[in-house]
């Protein structure tokens, strides 16, 4: 039990002066564990053959299972490095689509402000000329109605002018 006590200070010690992180992953943490085990898996297996093997299939299985989470976990940052590169073109992509699109808008709301005025403008040219064809046509209707009024005094007029006679001129 003392050397076991010896062994956790030695531990501890190792990793203070080695400086390994006690959390997250230490390449330092993880060899001076290793080293640790290996001493550990030494002295038991000194003593008891059965359990030295046992502890050492329990450690290849447990660093079976580390490399597998390594590979999980390199595998995994590579696929959301990739995912990130791609959502990142992808997301420029979109902005040039945008700044395009806006500058569109921009031309074809400068296209509409163009338009109305244009309309406006007929459309008060089309006033001013129905303006124009109205007073015309009243000029017309007044030009008939005196037009109509000449005739009838030219006719009430005609039975009563003298008539000139071709022969006196002879």
């Amino acid at each position: 039990a003392s050397s076991a006590v010896a062994l956790m200070e030695q531990l501890e010690r190792e990793i203070s002066d080695r400086q390994a992180r006690y959390a997250g992953i230490c390449p330092v943490r993880a060899q001076i564990y290793d080293a640790a085990f290996d001493e550990l898996v030494a002295v038991i297996r000194a003593d008891e053959l059965k359990r030295g093997a046992l502890l050492e299939r329990v450690r290849a299985e447990a660093k079976m299972s580390v490399a597998a989470y390594r590979t999980i976990f390199e595998q995994s940052t590579d696929f959301s490095a990739r995912k990130l590169t791609l959502a990142s073109d992808v997301k420029q992509g979109l902005e040039e689509v945008i700044d395009n699109l806006e500058t569109h808008i921009g031309n074809l709301r400068t296209e509409v402000s163009s338009l109305q005025s244009t309309v406006e403008t007929l459309e008060a040219r089309a006033t001013e000329e129905a303006k124009r064809s109205e007073a015309k046509r009243k000029d017309i209707a007044e030009l008939e109605q005196s037009n109509a009024m000449l005739e009838q005094l030219l006719e009430v007029l005609k039975p009563s002018a003298p008539v000139k006679d071709k022969d006196k001129g002879s």
